[in-house]
Formats: structure tokens, sequence, C-alpha cells
């Protein structure tokens, strides 16, 4: 046997976790909703790799829970949320569709939001340690905007 470290692989249950949320009307149709609530085309982008990272690489006990609607819950809810809050006008959405062209969801440690050129970045702790909530994305948009 050699000293090299086995490089770890997702079992059957994360794989399933991630597909169903791949696979999920919600996820694939995300942007038509996020478009509608900016007035315009918003690309978005799921970045799944750091997901399966992040079930690689610690606990994921608390993805599982509410029947394994963490994702859709502190991915897709928040965000929206939040933009509902900031886009209320047409002066809003019109700040919002200038300024971004994509929201990127990843999963890391640090639940964030960062601005990336014309790319919002929403990090989420997708084991509940860490997201940003739609006070947290309203107030983030408005000062960035």
């Amino acid at each position: 046997m050699s000293g090299a470290q086995e490089t770890k692989k997702l079992n059957l249950q994360q794989k399933r976790y991630i597909q169903q949320h791949k696979e999920n009307a919600d996820f694939i149709n995300y942007h038509t909703k996020i478009s509608a609530i900016a007035g315009g085309t918003v690309n978005i982008e799921f970045d799944w790799a750091t997901v399966e990272q992040g079930l690689l690489t610690d606990s994921f006990e608390n993805m599982f829970l509410n029947n394994g609607n963490n994702i859709r819950e502190w991915f897709l809810q928040n965000f929206e949320e939040g933009l509902k809050k900031v886009c209320t006008d047409q002066m809003s959405k019109d700040a919002f569709r200038d300024k971004i062209k994509k929201v990127k969801f990843i999963h890391d440690r640090e639940g964030k939001l960062t601005l990336e050129n014309d790319t919002l970045v929403f990090a989420a702790n997708l084991h509940g340690n860490g997201c940003p909530g739609p006070d947290s994305v309203k107030s983030f948009l408005e000062e960035n905007l």
C-alpha cells in the first residue's frame, strides 16, 4: 500500500442530494423569477462544485434538515426576498441591472455577499452556520447599487 491519501468522493446519498437540486424546477427556472423581479435579464449561476466540496469537507447533516430543502431556502428564498425589498420601482430595477449582470450562488464557510465586477456572489454556509438573509441582501444592494 502506498502512503498517498485516498481522494474523497461523494457517496450515493450526497450525489442524490446534489442531483435533486440540479434537476429541481425551482433551480432550473430561477433566472426567470429573478429577471422578472429585476425587470430584465439577469444571469444565474449555481456553483455546484462548491456545494460538493462542502459535502466532502464539512459535516453535512444540517444540509439534510427540512427534507433536504436548505439549499433552496438559503440560496433561492433569501436572495429572492431580499431582491424584492430593493427592486420596488423602475429606478432600483435599472440600478440593479446596470450594475449586476449575473448572480452566482456558492457554498462557503462564511456566508456573505460580494461584488466581483458585474457579478454578485451570494455565499452561503449551507451547514446552517451563516447565510445572508433578505435584510442583508437588501442592505448590501442598497449600499452597492
